[in-house]
């Protein structure tokens, strides 16, 4: 292990030595910054092509250990070095969603002190931060440079996930879900989960509208397809609300088409229906037994919460008996409230404003795009907790693509003491006729002569 650990280390420096410096000039020519690039990269297919080495999808042992402790301590340095880039190069104007973003990793750290459980808070509630916040703040990165990387980052882990059914169907199917449709299992690639691949997928098809090849919507559609995910229609519908108007002609009729098709087959066969609506829909699959036994930790320790142990084996052995398949709430709003209390779901709400004033400001610059994506990740937050911090992870990609790009998209204030203001005073020559300079630096004489 020690000797594979070293060869790692040596082939990672030897690439850094010889391709480190083009990639990033290659990364500025294109109007954005290396180390976001390579945080997007390293939780995106590198980090799903790494958990293909756990064990039946258990926690990560020898040669996944140490993969993931190098992915982990790779991220988080090129965090720390995006940091220091973006308080050198600031983005004006975004004082509010930084606060806010701020605000609520700061409430799951006042949870672990003061809550009904107390413990030591959780690596992720450090990392996570470090990781998401300079794409808030950085100044030095063109919105669209950030779509195009998502683009790239998502488009291979779809990829991925589609090889999978063939290469390595015991990784690509949901062992422990009997839904199926035509008689396919539920699909969840090398992701971890359908869910997570029909989520990753929709903002594919979101991205590809806005600014990538209509051709690039197929394989994410197939995946959204195949992993069966409810909310993951939702949120693309959602997306696709907001592009509507925003489209060509080719990708409306194409969409046009598509949903004709899908009316088509519903009324040939009503069946069909009910194979892309999991069973117990009406209570989001079982969901609601879940957000009950969550809302405990809330009512035992109303202002800070539960804690960060919330329904774990502990908890659900009291609350929810015999179901052991409840890790998390499956729902931001009731996983915050039973955390962190009052308090969190203060901050929660705080976040959400701020997200969504921001991504209003950009939608003019991006097309809608900002606000998209936006409202896709609002579905996901009905039925799964993206918001709460899990590291270097695919899930990661959602939350910047989403601060990311309104961040970048929203026009940014004036700087302070600038506008225009004519040359006044003894400065100002007899048959001189004034020219406008700015103000807030060094104000020089300049005038034109009157003809």
């Amino acid at each position: 292990m020690i000797v594979l650990a070293a060869g790692l280390a040596i082939a990672f420096g030897v690439w850094v030595i010889a391709l480190g410096p083009a990639w990033m000039r290659r990364t500025a020519d294109a109007g954005g910054h290396w180390a976001l690039a390579g945080i997007i990269y390293l939780a995106g297919p590198i980090n799903v092509l790494i958990q293909l080495t756990y064990p039946n999808g258990a926690d990560p042992q020898g040669l996944g250990l140490l993969l993931a402790r190098a992915n982990t301590v790779a991220s988080w340095s090129l965090g720390a070095v995006a940091l220091v880039s973006a308080l050198r190069q600031p983005r004006r104007g975004r004082t509010a969603l930084t606060a806010a973003l701020l605000f609520f990793y700061a409430c799951l750290v006042l949870s672990s002190a003061f809550g009904y459980q107390p413990e030591p808070p959780k690596e992720e509630y450090f990392i996570t931060p470090l990781l998401v916040v300079p794409f808030v703040l950085h100044g030095g990165y063109r919105w669209s440079w950030l779509a195009d990387v998502l683009r790239k980052a998502l488009r291979a882990i779809v990829i991925f996930s589609l090889a999978s059914v063939l290469l390595l169907p015991s990784v690509a199917y949901d062992q422990e879900c009997c839904r199926e449709i035509f008689g396919i299992e539920r699909v969840q690639g090398v992701t971890g989960h359908p869910n997570t691949l029909a989520i990753l997928a929709c903002f594919l098809v979101i991205l590809e509208l806005r600014g990538g090849r209509l051709l690039w919507t197929l394989p994410p559609l197939l995946a959204m397809l195949l992993a069966q995910s409810t909310t993951g229609w939702v949120a693309l519908t959602l997306g696709l609300l907001v592009l509507a108007g925003r489209l060509g002609s080719t990708t409306r009729i194409a969409a046009f088409a598509l949903a004709l098709g899908g009316l088509v087959l519903a009324a040939s066969d009503p069946n069909v229906v009910n194979d892309f609506l999991p069973p117990d829909f009406w209570t989001f699959t079982g969901r609601t037994t879940i957000w009950q036994a969550a809302l405990h930790g809330f009512f035992l320790s109303p202002v800070f919460g539960y804690g960060p142990n919330l329904l774990d084996d502990q908890y659900r052995s009291v609350y929810l008996g015999s179901f052991d398949a409840a890790a998390q709430a499956h729902n931001q709003f009731v996983q915050t409230l039973g955390s962190t209390g009052i308090v969190g779901g203060a901050s929660l709400v705080a976040l959400l404003v701020a997200v969504y004033a921001t991504s209003v400001r950009a939608a003019g610059r991006t097309g809608g795009l900002s606000l998209a994506l936006a409202l896709a990740l609002s579905a996901r937050l009905l039925s799964e907790i993206p918001l709460t911090p899990q590291g270097s992870t695919a899930t990661l990609l959602l939350v910047v693509a989403v601060v990311g790009i309104a961040a970048a998209g929203a026009p940014e204030p004036p700087p302070r003491g600038r506008g225009a203001v004519p040359v006044r005073g003894p400065m100002r020559r007899p048959g001189a006729t004034p020219l406008v300079v700015p103000t807030g630096g060094a104000v020089g004489v300049r005038t034109r002569a009157a003809r």
